[in-house]
Protein backbone atom coordinates (compact mmCIF):
# COMPACT_ATOMS: atom_id res chain seq x y z
CA UNK A 1 0.00 0.00 0.00
CA UNK A 2 1.21 3.57 -0.65
CA UNK A 3 2.55 5.38 2.41
CA UNK A 4 3.49 9.03 2.73
CA UNK A 5 7.30 9.23 2.59
CA UNK A 6 7.44 12.25 4.89
CA UNK A 7 5.27 10.50 7.47
CA UNK A 8 7.58 7.48 7.47
CA UNK A 9 10.67 9.72 7.65
CA UNK A 10 9.13 11.62 10.57
CA UNK A 11 8.41 8.34 12.35
CA UNK A 12 12.01 7.27 11.79
CA UNK A 13 13.29 10.54 13.26
CA UNK A 14 10.95 10.33 16.28
CA UNK A 15 11.71 6.69 17.07
CA UNK A 16 15.42 7.29 16.43
CA UNK A 17 15.36 10.18 18.90
CA UNK A 18 13.71 8.00 21.54
CA UNK A 19 16.13 5.16 20.78
CA UNK A 20 19.13 7.40 21.20
CA UNK A 21 17.78 8.91 24.41
CA UNK A 22 17.12 5.53 26.05
CA UNK A 23 19.85 3.47 24.37
CA UNK A 24 17.46 0.97 22.74
CA UNK A 25 16.86 -0.28 19.20
CA UNK A 26 13.36 1.16 18.93
CA UNK A 27 11.78 -1.80 17.12
CA UNK A 28 9.10 -2.18 19.80
CA UNK A 29 7.95 1.33 18.83
CA UNK A 30 8.57 1.35 15.09
CA UNK A 31 6.79 -1.92 14.31
CA UNK A 32 3.55 -0.92 16.09
CA UNK A 33 3.61 2.55 14.51
CA UNK A 34 3.87 1.04 11.02
CA UNK A 35 0.99 -1.31 11.83
CA UNK A 36 -1.11 1.58 13.14
CA UNK A 37 -0.69 3.59 9.89
CA UNK A 38 -1.82 0.65 7.76
CA UNK A 39 1.32 -1.35 6.91
CA UNK A 40 0.58 -5.06 7.26
CA UNK A 41 2.09 -6.62 10.41
CA UNK A 42 4.06 -9.12 8.34
CA UNK A 43 5.74 -6.42 6.20
CA UNK A 44 6.30 -4.20 9.26
CA UNK A 45 8.10 -6.95 11.19
CA UNK A 46 10.22 -8.00 8.21
CA UNK A 47 11.22 -4.46 7.18
CA UNK A 48 11.96 -3.02 10.62
CA UNK A 49 14.65 -5.67 11.16
CA UNK A 50 17.00 -3.93 8.71
CA UNK A 51 16.27 -0.54 10.31
CA UNK A 52 17.33 -1.94 13.69
CA UNK A 53 20.45 -3.48 12.12
CA UNK A 54 21.51 -0.07 10.78
CA UNK A 55 21.08 1.63 14.15
CA UNK A 56 22.85 -1.20 15.98
CA UNK A 57 25.80 -1.18 13.58
CA UNK A 58 26.32 2.53 14.10
CA UNK A 59 26.29 2.06 17.87
CA UNK A 60 28.43 -1.08 17.77
CA UNK A 61 31.18 0.74 15.88
CA UNK A 62 31.15 3.47 18.49
CA UNK A 63 31.43 1.00 21.39
CA UNK A 64 34.11 -1.02 19.54
CA UNK A 65 36.28 2.06 19.15
CA UNK A 66 35.91 2.71 22.89
CA UNK A 67 36.63 -0.98 23.70
CA UNK A 68 33.36 -1.07 25.61
CA UNK A 69 32.04 -4.45 24.48
CA UNK A 70 32.76 -8.09 25.27
CA UNK A 71 33.28 -9.77 21.91
CA UNK A 72 33.62 -13.28 23.39
CA UNK A 73 30.30 -12.93 25.22
CA UNK A 74 28.66 -11.49 22.10
CA UNK A 75 29.82 -14.45 19.99
CA UNK A 76 28.52 -16.91 22.58
CA UNK A 77 25.15 -15.16 22.57
CA UNK A 78 25.16 -15.18 18.77
CA UNK A 79 25.72 -18.93 18.54
CA UNK A 80 22.24 -19.41 19.98
CA UNK A 81 20.81 -16.14 18.68
CA UNK A 82 21.08 -17.25 15.04
CA UNK A 83 19.25 -20.49 15.88
CA UNK A 84 16.58 -18.51 17.70
CA UNK A 85 16.20 -16.20 14.70
CA UNK A 86 15.82 -19.13 12.29
CA UNK A 87 13.24 -20.71 14.60
CA UNK A 88 11.36 -17.43 14.83
CA UNK A 89 11.27 -17.00 11.04
CA UNK A 90 9.99 -20.57 10.67
CA UNK A 91 7.22 -19.95 13.20
CA UNK A 92 6.48 -16.61 11.53
CA UNK A 93 5.97 -18.37 8.18
CA UNK A 94 3.86 -21.13 9.73
CA UNK A 95 1.57 -18.74 11.60
CA UNK A 96 1.14 -16.61 8.49
CA UNK A 97 0.02 -19.68 6.54
CA UNK A 98 -2.49 -20.43 9.33
CA UNK A 99 -3.80 -16.81 9.33
CA UNK A 100 -2.78 -16.38 12.97
CA UNK A 101 0.33 -14.22 12.54
CA UNK A 102 -1.41 -10.95 13.45
CA UNK A 103 -2.77 -12.56 16.62
CA UNK A 104 0.66 -13.90 17.59
CA UNK A 105 2.29 -10.49 17.08
CA UNK A 106 -0.41 -8.76 19.09
CA UNK A 107 -0.30 -11.22 21.99
CA UNK A 108 3.50 -11.13 22.03
CA UNK A 109 3.53 -7.36 22.29
CA UNK A 110 0.86 -7.31 24.99
CA UNK A 111 2.55 -9.96 27.12
CA UNK A 112 6.13 -8.82 26.71
CA UNK A 113 5.70 -5.05 26.83
CA UNK A 114 3.24 -4.90 29.72
CA UNK A 115 5.39 -7.21 31.88
CA UNK A 116 8.69 -5.53 31.05
CA UNK A 117 7.18 -2.04 31.23
CA UNK A 118 5.55 -2.79 34.56
CA UNK A 119 8.77 -4.13 36.05
CA UNK A 120 10.73 -1.14 34.77
CA UNK A 121 8.18 1.29 36.24
CA UNK A 122 8.27 -0.53 39.58
CA UNK A 123 12.08 -0.54 39.75
CA UNK A 124 12.37 3.07 38.63
CA UNK A 125 9.78 4.35 41.10
CA UNK A 126 11.62 2.56 43.92
CA UNK A 127 14.89 4.15 42.81
CA UNK A 128 13.32 7.62 42.67
CA UNK A 129 11.76 7.20 46.13
CA UNK A 130 15.05 5.97 47.61
CA UNK A 131 16.87 8.93 46.09
CA UNK A 132 14.37 11.42 47.52
CA UNK A 133 14.75 9.92 50.99
CA UNK A 134 18.52 9.97 50.76
CA UNK A 135 18.87 6.19 50.83
CA UNK A 136 21.73 4.58 48.90
CA UNK A 137 20.93 2.89 45.64
CA UNK A 138 21.02 -0.89 45.46
CA UNK A 139 24.30 -1.86 43.83
CA UNK A 140 24.59 -5.00 41.76
CA UNK A 141 28.29 -5.68 41.51
CA UNK A 142 29.72 -7.44 38.46
CA UNK A 143 30.72 -11.00 39.17
CA UNK A 144 28.39 -11.51 42.14
CA UNK A 145 26.76 -14.94 42.15
CA UNK A 146 23.20 -16.08 41.58
CA UNK A 147 21.79 -19.59 41.23
CA UNK A 148 22.59 -19.45 37.50
CA UNK A 149 26.29 -19.49 38.33
CA UNK A 150 25.89 -22.98 39.78
CA UNK A 151 25.00 -24.50 36.40
CA UNK A 152 27.57 -26.63 34.50
CA UNK A 153 29.60 -25.78 31.35
CA UNK A 154 31.15 -22.67 32.85
CA UNK A 155 33.12 -20.18 30.80
CA UNK A 156 35.19 -17.17 31.78
CA UNK A 157 34.56 -13.85 30.02
CA UNK A 158 37.55 -11.71 30.92
CA UNK A 159 36.26 -8.46 29.49
CA UNK A 160 33.07 -8.59 31.56
CA UNK A 161 34.87 -10.17 34.54
CA UNK A 162 32.30 -12.93 34.93
CA UNK A 163 32.56 -16.72 35.24
CA UNK A 164 29.22 -18.19 34.27
CA UNK A 165 27.59 -21.27 32.74
CA UNK A 166 27.11 -21.28 28.97
CA UNK A 167 23.51 -22.53 29.42
CA UNK A 168 21.92 -19.20 30.47
CA UNK A 169 24.05 -17.38 27.87
CA UNK A 170 22.71 -19.62 25.12
CA UNK A 171 19.17 -19.33 26.50
CA UNK A 172 19.30 -15.53 26.48
CA UNK A 173 20.71 -15.48 22.95
CA UNK A 174 18.03 -17.87 21.68
CA UNK A 175 15.22 -15.86 23.30
CA UNK A 176 16.43 -12.56 21.85
CA UNK A 177 16.82 -14.00 18.33
CA UNK A 178 13.44 -15.73 18.49
CA UNK A 179 11.56 -12.70 19.82
CA UNK A 180 13.23 -10.40 17.31
CA UNK A 181 12.18 -12.51 14.33
CA UNK A 182 8.57 -12.79 15.51
CA UNK A 183 8.01 -9.24 16.73
CA UNK A 184 10.40 -7.17 14.63
CA UNK A 185 12.33 -5.82 17.62
CA UNK A 186 16.01 -5.75 18.43
CA UNK A 187 15.33 -6.84 21.98
CA UNK A 188 17.75 -4.40 23.57
CA UNK A 189 15.26 -3.42 26.26
CA UNK A 190 15.09 -7.14 27.14
CA UNK A 191 18.71 -8.13 26.59
CA UNK A 192 20.36 -5.40 28.66
CA UNK A 193 18.36 -6.13 31.88
CA UNK A 194 18.84 -9.89 31.40
CA UNK A 195 22.60 -9.53 31.06
CA UNK A 196 22.81 -7.20 34.06
CA UNK A 197 20.46 -8.99 36.48
CA UNK A 198 21.01 -12.63 35.47
CA UNK A 199 24.64 -12.76 34.37
CA UNK A 200 25.91 -9.72 36.32
CA UNK A 201 27.54 -8.20 33.21
CA UNK A 202 28.92 -4.73 34.07
CA UNK A 203 27.17 -1.74 32.55
CA UNK A 204 30.45 -0.63 30.97
CA UNK A 205 30.25 -3.46 28.42
CA UNK A 206 26.62 -4.53 28.42
CA UNK A 207 25.24 -2.01 25.91
CA UNK A 208 28.01 -2.57 23.35
CA UNK A 209 27.66 -6.34 23.69
CA UNK A 210 23.88 -6.02 23.31
CA UNK A 211 24.30 -4.03 20.11
CA UNK A 212 26.55 -6.66 18.53
CA UNK A 213 23.97 -9.38 19.20
CA UNK A 214 21.13 -7.18 17.95
CA UNK A 215 23.10 -6.32 14.81
CA UNK A 216 23.75 -9.92 13.78
CA UNK A 217 20.30 -11.30 14.67
CA UNK A 218 18.46 -8.47 12.89
CA UNK A 219 20.69 -8.69 9.82
CA UNK A 220 20.04 -12.45 9.73
CA UNK A 221 16.30 -11.91 10.17
CA UNK A 222 16.31 -9.48 7.22
CA UNK A 223 17.92 -12.03 4.91
CA UNK A 224 15.72 -14.91 6.12
CA UNK A 225 12.47 -12.95 5.78
CA UNK A 226 13.44 -11.78 2.29
CA UNK A 227 14.38 -15.29 1.16
CA UNK A 228 11.42 -17.18 2.67
CA UNK A 229 8.51 -14.74 2.90
CA UNK A 230 9.44 -12.01 0.34
CA UNK A 231 8.07 -9.40 2.72
CA UNK A 232 11.02 -7.03 3.19
CA UNK A 233 10.34 -3.57 1.75
CA UNK A 234 13.80 -2.12 1.09
CA UNK A 235 12.51 1.35 0.22
CA UNK A 236 10.49 1.57 3.43
CA UNK A 237 13.47 0.25 5.41
CA UNK A 238 15.85 2.82 3.85
CA UNK A 239 13.60 5.74 4.80
CA UNK A 240 13.36 4.41 8.35
CA UNK A 241 17.14 3.92 8.52
CA UNK A 242 17.91 7.49 7.47
CA UNK A 243 15.43 8.96 9.94
CA UNK A 244 16.47 6.58 12.70
CA UNK A 245 20.22 7.13 12.62
CA UNK A 246 19.82 10.92 12.46
CA UNK A 247 17.25 11.08 15.25
CA UNK A 248 19.33 8.78 17.46
CA UNK A 249 22.21 11.25 17.55
CA UNK A 250 20.06 14.03 18.95
CA UNK A 251 18.28 11.67 21.33
CA UNK A 252 21.61 10.49 22.75
CA UNK A 253 22.58 14.07 23.61
CA UNK A 254 19.26 14.61 25.40
CA UNK A 255 19.60 11.35 27.31
CA UNK A 256 23.01 12.32 28.67
CA UNK A 257 21.42 15.30 30.45
CA UNK A 258 18.82 13.22 32.34
CA UNK A 259 19.22 11.13 35.49
CA UNK A 260 19.29 7.37 35.03
CA UNK A 261 16.26 6.50 37.17
CA UNK A 262 14.10 9.08 35.41
CA UNK A 263 15.17 7.77 32.02
CA UNK A 264 14.20 4.23 33.07
CA UNK A 265 10.86 5.46 34.40
CA UNK A 266 10.02 7.24 31.15
CA UNK A 267 11.08 4.22 29.12
CA UNK A 268 8.98 1.93 31.32
CA UNK A 269 5.92 4.14 30.85
CA UNK A 270 6.48 4.16 27.09
CA UNK A 271 6.88 0.38 26.88
CA UNK A 272 3.82 -0.20 29.06
CA UNK A 273 1.70 2.22 26.98
CA UNK A 274 2.55 0.43 23.72
CA UNK A 275 1.57 -2.89 25.32
CA UNK A 276 -1.77 -1.45 26.44
CA UNK A 277 -2.41 -0.14 22.91
CA UNK A 278 -2.02 -3.65 21.50
CA UNK A 279 -4.26 -5.05 24.25
CA UNK A 280 -6.94 -2.52 23.30
CA UNK A 281 -6.74 -3.60 19.64
CA UNK A 282 -7.15 -7.27 20.61
CA UNK A 283 -10.22 -6.92 22.83
CA UNK A 284 -12.18 -4.18 21.02
CA UNK A 285 -14.39 -5.39 18.18
CA UNK A 286 -12.81 -4.44 14.82
CA UNK A 287 -14.68 -2.21 12.40
CA UNK A 288 -14.99 -5.14 10.00
CA UNK A 289 -14.90 -8.79 11.06
CA UNK A 290 -13.63 -9.78 7.61
CA UNK A 291 -10.23 -9.12 6.05
CA UNK A 292 -8.35 -10.12 2.91
CA UNK A 293 -4.90 -11.66 2.63
CA UNK A 294 -2.76 -12.70 -0.32
CA UNK A 295 -1.71 -16.31 0.29
CA UNK A 296 1.53 -17.48 -1.25
CA UNK A 297 1.73 -20.11 -3.89
CA UNK A 298 1.48 -20.49 -7.63
CA UNK A 299 -1.81 -20.39 -9.48
CA UNK A 300 -3.16 -23.64 -10.82
CA UNK A 301 -2.92 -23.80 -14.60
CA UNK A 302 -5.89 -26.13 -14.83
CA UNK A 303 -8.07 -23.54 -13.13
CA UNK A 304 -6.76 -20.82 -15.40
CA UNK A 305 -7.55 -22.89 -18.49
CA UNK A 306 -11.06 -23.58 -17.22
CA UNK A 307 -11.70 -19.89 -16.65
CA UNK A 308 -10.36 -18.98 -20.09
CA UNK A 309 -12.69 -21.51 -21.70
CA UNK A 310 -15.62 -20.09 -19.74
CA UNK A 311 -14.73 -16.55 -20.74
CA UNK A 312 -14.42 -17.51 -24.41
CA UNK A 313 -17.72 -19.35 -24.30
CA UNK A 314 -19.40 -16.34 -22.80
CA UNK A 315 -17.72 -13.98 -25.20
CA UNK A 316 -18.82 -15.26 -28.57
CA UNK A 317 -19.03 -12.32 -30.96
CA UNK A 318 -22.60 -11.62 -32.04
CA UNK A 319 -23.52 -11.23 -35.67
CA UNK A 320 -25.19 -7.85 -36.05
CA UNK A 321 -25.37 -4.65 -38.09
CA UNK A 322 -23.15 -2.68 -35.72
CA UNK A 323 -19.49 -2.70 -34.84
CA UNK A 324 -17.55 -0.87 -32.14
CA UNK A 325 -14.43 1.18 -32.61
CA UNK A 326 -12.75 2.14 -29.32
CA UNK A 327 -9.58 3.90 -28.27
CA UNK A 328 -7.87 4.36 -24.91
CA UNK A 329 -6.14 7.56 -23.79
CA UNK A 330 -3.16 5.59 -22.49
CA UNK A 331 -2.39 1.90 -22.97
CA UNK A 332 0.48 1.85 -20.48
CA UNK A 333 0.34 3.26 -16.94
CA UNK A 334 3.70 3.66 -15.18
CA UNK A 335 3.63 3.65 -11.38
CA UNK A 336 6.32 5.74 -9.73
CA UNK A 337 6.81 6.92 -6.16
CA UNK A 338 4.59 9.96 -6.91
CA UNK A 339 1.69 7.96 -8.36
CA UNK A 340 -1.58 8.83 -6.58
CA UNK A 341 -4.05 7.27 -9.01
CA UNK A 342 -5.22 8.06 -12.51
CA UNK A 343 -8.37 8.14 -14.62
CA UNK A 344 -7.98 6.67 -18.10
CA UNK A 345 -10.45 7.78 -20.78
CA UNK A 346 -12.00 5.23 -23.10
CA UNK A 347 -13.89 6.66 -26.03
CA UNK A 348 -15.40 5.12 -29.14
CA UNK A 349 -18.01 5.12 -31.84
CA UNK A 350 -20.74 2.84 -33.09
CA UNK A 351 -20.45 2.21 -36.83
CA UNK A 352 -22.44 0.12 -39.27
CA UNK A 353 -20.91 -3.25 -40.05
CA UNK A 354 -19.63 -3.99 -43.54
CA UNK A 355 -22.52 -4.05 -46.00
CA UNK A 356 -24.92 -2.62 -43.36
CA UNK A 357 -26.10 0.96 -43.20
CA UNK A 358 -28.90 1.12 -40.66
CA UNK A 359 -28.16 2.10 -37.07
CA UNK A 360 -30.64 1.97 -34.21
CA UNK A 361 -31.84 5.02 -32.36
CA UNK A 362 -30.83 3.99 -28.82
CA UNK A 363 -28.07 1.86 -27.37
CA UNK A 364 -26.71 0.70 -24.02
CA UNK A 365 -23.05 0.12 -23.33
CA UNK A 366 -21.24 -1.93 -20.68
CA UNK A 367 -17.46 -1.71 -20.18
CA UNK A 368 -15.80 -4.38 -18.02
CA UNK A 369 -12.20 -3.78 -16.98
CA UNK A 370 -10.47 -6.84 -15.50
CA UNK A 371 -7.07 -6.78 -13.84
CA UNK A 372 -4.54 -9.60 -13.48
CA UNK A 373 -5.90 -12.60 -11.65
CA UNK A 374 -4.68 -13.72 -8.27
CA UNK A 375 -5.68 -15.95 -5.39
CA UNK A 376 -6.95 -14.15 -2.30
CA UNK A 377 -8.14 -15.34 1.08
CA UNK A 378 -11.00 -13.78 3.03
CA UNK A 379 -10.76 -14.26 6.82
CA UNK A 380 -13.45 -13.90 9.46
CA UNK A 381 -12.82 -12.93 13.08
CA UNK A 382 -14.72 -14.12 16.12
CA UNK A 383 -14.35 -13.40 19.83
CA UNK A 384 -12.56 -16.25 21.60
CA UNK A 385 -11.73 -15.93 25.31
CA UNK A 386 -12.23 -12.19 25.12
CA UNK A 387 -10.03 -11.46 22.09
CA UNK A 388 -10.80 -11.34 18.37
CA UNK A 389 -9.25 -14.24 16.45
CA UNK A 390 -9.39 -15.42 12.83
CA UNK A 391 -11.55 -18.53 13.09
CA UNK A 392 -12.54 -19.21 9.47
CA UNK A 393 -11.37 -18.34 5.98
CA UNK A 394 -12.27 -18.89 2.36
CA UNK A 395 -9.89 -18.86 -0.60
CA UNK A 396 -10.96 -17.08 -3.78
CA UNK A 397 -9.04 -18.69 -6.63
CA UNK A 398 -7.77 -16.65 -9.58
CA UNK A 399 -10.21 -13.79 -9.19
CA UNK A 400 -9.53 -10.35 -10.71
CA UNK A 401 -7.26 -8.16 -8.63
CA UNK A 402 -9.11 -5.21 -10.18
CA UNK A 403 -12.66 -5.18 -11.56
CA UNK A 404 -14.62 -2.20 -12.85
CA UNK A 405 -18.03 -2.51 -14.49
CA UNK A 406 -19.04 0.75 -16.14
CA UNK A 407 -22.31 1.39 -17.97
CA UNK A 408 -24.58 4.19 -19.10
CA UNK A 409 -27.36 3.06 -16.73
CA UNK A 410 -27.75 0.34 -14.08
CA UNK A 411 -27.08 -3.04 -15.66
CA UNK A 412 -30.35 -4.47 -14.37
CA UNK A 413 -32.15 -2.02 -16.69
CA UNK A 414 -30.11 -2.99 -19.75
CA UNK A 415 -30.95 -6.66 -20.23
CA UNK A 416 -32.51 -9.68 -18.54
CA UNK A 417 -31.00 -11.34 -15.49
CA UNK A 418 -30.18 -14.55 -17.37
CA UNK A 419 -28.17 -12.58 -19.90
CA UNK A 420 -26.38 -10.64 -17.18
CA UNK A 421 -25.42 -13.87 -15.47
CA UNK A 422 -24.32 -15.59 -18.69
CA UNK A 423 -22.16 -12.64 -19.75
CA UNK A 424 -20.93 -11.95 -16.17
CA UNK A 425 -22.17 -8.37 -16.16
CA UNK A 426 -22.31 -6.78 -12.71
CA UNK A 427 -20.50 -7.59 -9.49
CA UNK A 428 -23.32 -9.89 -8.41
CA UNK A 429 -22.99 -11.92 -11.62
CA UNK A 430 -19.24 -12.04 -12.05
CA UNK A 431 -17.66 -15.44 -11.51
CA UNK A 432 -15.64 -15.51 -8.26
CA UNK A 433 -14.68 -19.17 -7.69
CA UNK A 434 -13.95 -20.28 -4.13
CA UNK A 435 -12.11 -23.28 -2.79
CA UNK A 436 -14.43 -25.08 -0.39
CA UNK A 437 -12.64 -28.17 0.83
CA UNK A 438 -11.52 -30.13 -2.25
CA UNK A 439 -14.08 -28.41 -4.48
CA UNK A 440 -13.82 -25.24 -6.54
CA UNK A 441 -16.97 -23.36 -7.50
CA UNK A 442 -18.76 -20.05 -7.32
CA UNK A 443 -21.25 -19.68 -4.49
CA UNK A 444 -24.65 -18.13 -4.08
CA UNK A 445 -24.67 -14.35 -4.22
CA UNK A 446 -25.61 -13.93 -0.55
CA UNK A 447 -22.73 -16.10 0.69
CA UNK A 448 -21.22 -14.08 3.61
CA UNK A 449 -17.63 -14.61 2.46
CA UNK A 450 -18.45 -13.53 -1.08
CA UNK A 451 -20.31 -10.46 0.16
CA UNK A 452 -17.41 -9.57 2.47
CA UNK A 453 -14.84 -10.08 -0.26
CA UNK A 454 -16.64 -7.79 -2.71
CA UNK A 455 -17.31 -5.19 0.00
CA UNK A 456 -13.65 -5.06 1.06
CA UNK A 457 -12.46 -4.78 -2.53
CA UNK A 458 -14.93 -1.92 -3.10
CA UNK A 459 -13.63 -0.16 0.01
CA UNK A 460 -10.11 -0.32 -1.44
CA UNK A 461 -11.41 1.08 -4.77
CA UNK A 462 -10.30 -2.13 -6.52
CA UNK A 463 -13.83 -3.25 -7.39
CA UNK A 464 -16.54 -0.93 -8.64
CA UNK A 465 -19.82 -0.94 -10.48
CA UNK A 466 -20.94 2.48 -11.74
CA UNK A 467 -24.25 2.71 -13.57
CA UNK A 468 -23.68 6.22 -14.90
CA UNK A 469 -20.03 6.07 -15.94
CA UNK A 470 -20.61 5.83 -19.70
CA UNK A 471 -21.73 9.01 -21.43
CA UNK A 472 -23.13 9.12 -24.96
CA UNK A 473 -21.85 12.38 -26.47
CA UNK A 474 -24.01 11.69 -29.54
CA UNK A 475 -26.25 8.70 -30.26
CA UNK A 476 -23.18 6.89 -31.65
CA UNK A 477 -20.20 8.47 -29.83
CA UNK A 478 -19.44 7.57 -26.21
CA UNK A 479 -16.79 8.00 -23.53
CA UNK A 480 -16.07 6.71 -20.03
CA UNK A 481 -13.38 7.14 -17.38
CA UNK A 482 -11.62 4.11 -15.91
CA UNK A 483 -10.57 4.92 -12.32
CA UNK A 484 -7.23 3.46 -11.20
CA UNK A 485 -6.50 3.87 -7.45
CA UNK A 486 -3.09 4.64 -5.98
CA UNK A 487 -2.47 0.99 -5.06
CA UNK A 488 -3.70 -0.46 -8.36
CA UNK A 489 -2.16 -3.91 -8.99
CA UNK A 490 0.46 -4.18 -11.71
CA UNK A 491 0.00 -6.42 -14.72
CA UNK A 492 -2.04 -6.75 -17.90
CA UNK A 493 -5.67 -5.56 -17.96
CA UNK A 494 -8.42 -6.51 -20.39
CA UNK A 495 -11.17 -4.11 -21.40
CA UNK A 496 -14.35 -5.78 -22.67
CA UNK A 497 -16.90 -3.47 -24.34
CA UNK A 498 -20.45 -4.78 -24.99
CA UNK A 499 -23.13 -2.95 -26.97
CA UNK A 500 -26.80 -3.64 -26.31
CA UNK A 501 -29.96 -2.66 -28.16
CA UNK A 502 -33.40 -3.55 -26.83
CA UNK A 503 -31.83 -5.88 -24.24
CA UNK A 504 -29.83 -7.86 -26.82
CA UNK A 505 -26.06 -7.72 -27.24
CA UNK A 506 -25.45 -6.57 -30.80
CA UNK A 507 -21.70 -5.86 -30.81
CA UNK A 508 -18.62 -6.55 -28.76
CA UNK A 509 -14.98 -5.55 -28.85
CA UNK A 510 -12.02 -5.42 -26.53
CA UNK A 511 -8.88 -3.50 -25.74
CA UNK A 512 -6.04 -3.81 -23.26
CA UNK A 513 -3.76 -1.81 -21.02
CA UNK A 514 -0.68 -2.51 -18.94
CA UNK A 515 0.04 -1.22 -15.45
CA UNK A 516 3.68 -1.48 -14.53
CA UNK A 517 6.08 -0.09 -11.99
CA UNK A 518 8.71 2.17 -13.50
CA UNK A 519 12.28 3.02 -12.62
CA UNK A 520 13.62 2.11 -9.20
CA UNK A 521 10.25 0.80 -7.96
CA UNK A 522 10.16 -1.77 -10.77
CA UNK A 523 13.72 -2.89 -10.07
CA UNK A 524 13.02 -3.35 -6.35
CA UNK A 525 9.75 -5.21 -6.96
CA UNK A 526 11.37 -7.62 -9.44
CA UNK A 527 14.34 -8.25 -7.16
CA UNK A 528 12.15 -8.95 -4.13
CA UNK A 529 10.00 -11.39 -6.08
CA UNK A 530 12.58 -13.21 -8.18
CA UNK A 531 15.79 -13.05 -6.13
CA UNK A 532 14.71 -13.06 -2.50
CA UNK A 533 18.05 -14.17 -1.03
CA UNK A 534 20.14 -11.65 -2.97
CA UNK A 535 17.56 -8.97 -2.26
CA UNK A 536 17.81 -9.71 1.47
CA UNK A 537 21.61 -9.62 1.37
CA UNK A 538 21.52 -6.29 -0.49
CA UNK A 539 19.10 -4.86 2.08
CA UNK A 540 21.35 -6.05 4.90
CA UNK A 541 24.41 -4.44 3.27
CA UNK A 542 22.43 -1.24 2.78
CA UNK A 543 21.63 -1.25 6.50
CA UNK A 544 25.29 -1.75 7.42
CA UNK A 545 26.39 0.98 5.04
CA UNK A 546 23.82 3.39 6.46
CA UNK A 547 24.95 2.63 10.01
CA UNK A 548 28.61 3.05 9.08
CA UNK A 549 27.99 6.40 7.36
CA UNK A 550 26.09 7.60 10.43
CA UNK A 551 28.97 6.58 12.71
CA UNK A 552 31.41 8.56 10.53
CA UNK A 553 29.23 11.65 10.07
CA UNK A 554 28.32 11.93 13.74
CA UNK A 555 31.65 10.78 15.12
CA UNK A 556 32.72 12.62 18.26
CA UNK A 557 36.26 13.30 19.26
Amino acid sequence: MPVNIFLVLGMGLAVGYISGMFGIGGGFLMTPLLIFIGVSPAVAVASVASHIAASSFSGAINYWNRRALDLALALMLLSAGIIGTATGVWLFTTLRALDQLDLMIGLSYVTLLTIVGGLMIYESVRAVVRARHGLPATIRRPGSHTWLHGLPFKLRFKRSKIYVSAIPVWAIGFIIGFVGAIMGIGGGFLLVPMLIYFLRVPTATVIGTSMVLTLITMASATVMHAATNHLVDAVLALILMVGGVVGAQFGARTGQKMRGERLRLLLGLLVFAVGLRFAYALVVQPDDLYSIRHPRGRMMRRIALTLVIVMLACGAKPAAAERLVVSLSNHRVAITSSFVGEDLVLFGTIEPDAGKTALRSAYDLVVTVTGPRQTLRTRRKQRVLGIWVNVDSREFVRVPSYLAILSNRPVAQITQQDTLRRLQIGLDNFLLPQRIGPDLADTVRDDPFRLAFVRLEIQQALYSEIGSAVTFLTPTVFRTAIPLPADVPTGNYTIDVKLFADGVMVARTNSALEVTKAGFEQYVADAARDHGLLYGLATMLMALLTGWIASVVFKRD
